[in-house]
């Protein structure tokens, strides 16, 4: 029994510490983990150089294609999985074992000093199976103005220890930045994006290419900065990727093809850019970057007739990505929301056991038993709340971990226990503050089917609230809906002035926050998404035509003078005006047919079912709503849904 009770030991022991060594067929100097070198002597003025010493060799010896490198970010999320805060020391063996986590087999510890103009870096290198030194590496130079040129001199090194050839093609400057102040700037930019503080990194890669504005690498960390915080179609965004592609060509290639992949993503050239992530995963499938980016691409392509098949590798590739890296924040973001849209209780999507995704709606598919629907839903709601809880557990100062607790826990049915977790995080002097906790709460008491109290505690926020409470540095993007939810139940409750003040709070905090997005930016007396959400309102209340004919007329000019590309995404922002003015008098269709000949699409059927109900002809006006309307319409403005079943109720 104790022989049975030592072997069991002895076999979670090896199970804890990996493979002995590298797959066959592995050459273990083609697979290498940098750790931040040390400061010998504690020299404030070249500390940069410790996190800088993993991004500056790391992507040197990137250019041999044949080499596995741990590039510097998935470096941050090992130490942070090991419990390493930055500075710690960094042992042999927890080396070892940061490396067997990375999948690489060889490892590198360093040190630095600096003496008058000289650098000295030392380097000891080690095979992590054995745990035995290969070889040990010193380099001095002058780095006094500019160390890269001699970390460009212990990259040879290790390349010519890899059996790579060491006459590198492009040096550490070349492939970055003639500027020293820049390519520090972009160092503390990255380590920003690391610990998400994504204000900061805009900050500091905004000022990175300020001083160098063919900074490849610095534009692409800028546009991903820019769409986490801001959306894929804010404008700076979209310039900083197009100047990250202009300037691509001196990258290693793993860094070209990310910054291509990501181009085809923002550029809506869905299709291509899943093909380049898949691409990069043949090649390494231990890239978590390129396991998010496959499934964000999936995820967001809004082509209808292969939902189903593209939401099953969107989830799969998250799931991947958090298993590679499991402080992946984004990759928590997307699961979550796919987990909410599979929790409703008539879902468009089926969530099966295999972690395959059905798309209900999708044409010819027969209908779903109502007891499988139902179990769906369940595993749905389990599996939301699990990740949630995961996420928080992994990052438990993270808001948008802890509202997604919150909402899993409303989706499941756990109201009592949504409404303690906030009750939690209002008494919590690190979250107390938090401007948008009451529409959060409100969003749990209308789930809850107590809509007289959650206008209350909307209404209550609105006496003392004001745009400036809201910090983008610590709120997520949602918050934005969170107001606009509150406003939606303000009207619902009557209260339709303080409504428009809810949509207003809505309206500038976007545009404060998203200023680079097209609704953010100004039609006449109010953003475009001001008029959007003010055209709802009015429609929803039944307001006269003069309101609605003047919202619809700022954003219709807008759109006249607005170049071909953007004209009708422009009039988009219109179409509830124009369809307001079409409900009151359905004999006036000129705002309807001004919206078709700006872009915006031609009307679905319920509208013409609307106007032959006004004719009297019901029997017309339900064979028209029994036709069906094209997907993109849909897609682009999923409220004609709710129109839809309030025209229905008409007719039928």
């Amino acid at each position: 029994m104790a022989a049975l009770a030592l072997i069991t030991m002895l076999g979670f022991a090896l199970s804890r510490v990996g493979p002995t060594g590298p797959p066959p067929g592995l050459d273990p100097r083609h697979s290498l983990l940098i750790l931040p070198f040390d400061n010998l002597r504690d020299d404030p003025v070249v500390e940069w150089l410790r996190d800088g010493s993993v991004s500056m060799l790391a992507l040197t010896l990137a250019q041999w294609r044949d080499l596995f490198v741990v590039d510097h970010e998935r470096l941050h999320d090992l130490l942070a999985r090991r419990g390493h805060q930055e500075g710690d020391p960094i042992g042999l063996d927890a080396a070892r074992h940061i490396a067997r986590d990375a999948g690489a087999w060889t490892v590198v510890l360093g040190e630095f000093s600096q003496n008058g103009d000289s650098l000295r870096l030392a380097a000891r290198v080690f095979d992590v199976a054995s745990g035995n030194r290969v070889d040990a590496i010193e380099v001095a130079g002058l780095g006094a103005i500019d160390a890269r040129p001699v970390f460009d001199a212990l990259a040879a090194r290790l390349l010519d220890l890899s059996g790579a050839p060491s006459n590198l093609s492009t040096s550490l400057t070349g492939a970055t930045t003639v500027s020293l102040t820049a390519y520090r700037d972009y160092l503390d930019g990255i380590r920003a994006l690391g610990d998400w503080k994504l204000a900061a990194a805009d900050s500091l890669l905004s000022r990175a290419v300020d001083i160098d504005s063919s900074f490849a690498l610095a534009h692409y960390k800028l546009s991903l900065t820019r769409g986490w915080l801001h959306g894929g179609q804010d404008s700076i965004g979209l310039q900083a990727i197009q100047r990250a592609t202009r300037f691509a060509a001196r990258l290693p290639e793993h860094e070209r093809a990310m910054v291509e992949a990501y181009r085809f993503f923002l550029e809506a050239d869905y299709d291509r850019g899943a093909a380049a992530y898949r691409t990069l995963l043949a090649k390494d499938s231990l890239d978590a970057d390129a396991w998010y980016g496959l499934g964000d691409v999936t995820f967001h392509d809004p082509d209808l007739a292969t939902l189903g098949p593209r939401m099953t590798e969107s989830l799969g590739a998250f799931k991947r990505a958090i298993a590679l890296d499991p402080g992946y924040f984004l990759a928590y973001e997307h699961l979550e929301q796919m987990y909410r849209l599979a929790s409703r209780r008539d879902p468009d999507f089926i969530l099966l056991p295999d972690d395959s995704v059905l798309f209900r709606r999708a044409p010819g598919r027969p209908a779903m038993d109502t007891v499988e629907l139902a179990r769906a839903v369940i595993r749905a709601r389990a599996e939301g709340l699990t990740t949630a809880r995961t996420w928080l557990a992994h990052q438990p100062g993270n808001v948008q971990a802890q509202n997604a607790v919150v909402r899993a826990l409303s989706v499941a049915q756990a109201h009592a226990a949504a409404l303690a977790e906030l009750d939690r995080m209002a008494a919590d002097p690190l979250s107390a503050d938090r401007a948008d906790l009451p529409f959060l709460r409100a969003q749990v008491l209308a789930a809850q089917g107590n809509l007289t109290g959650a206008a209350r505690t909307v209404a209550d926020a609105m006496d003392s609230i004001d745009a400036r409470d809201f910090q983008r540095s610590e709120l997520p993007i949602e918050t934005v809906s969170e107001v606009l939810n509150g406003a939606n139940l303000l009207a619902y409750s009557g209260r339709v002035k303080l409504a428009g003040r809810g949509l207003d709070l809505a309206t500038t905090i976007g545009a404060t926050w998203m200023p680079g997005i097209l609704g953010s930016f100004q039609a006449g007396d109010r953003t475009l998404a001001g008029h959007l959400y003010r055209g709802h309102l009015l429609m929803s209340v039944g307001a006269p035509s003069a309101p609605l004919a003047e919202t619809w007329r700022q954003v219709a000019e807008r759109a006249r003078r607005a170049p071909d590309p953007s004209r009708k995404e422009i009039a988009h922002y219109g179409w509830p005006a124009a369809v307001g003015l079409f409900l009151g008098d359905p004999k006036e269709g000129r705002s309807l047919t001004e919206l078709e000949a700006l872009g915006g699409g031609a009307p679905p059927p319920e509208l013409a079912a609307f106007a032959a109900l006004d004719r009297g002809d019901s029997a017309g006006a339900r064979h028209l709503l029994e036709a069906t309307a094209g997907g993109e319409v849909y897609l682009k403005r999923p409220a004609w849904l709710v129109y839809r079943d309030m025209i229905s109720a008409e007719i039928w």
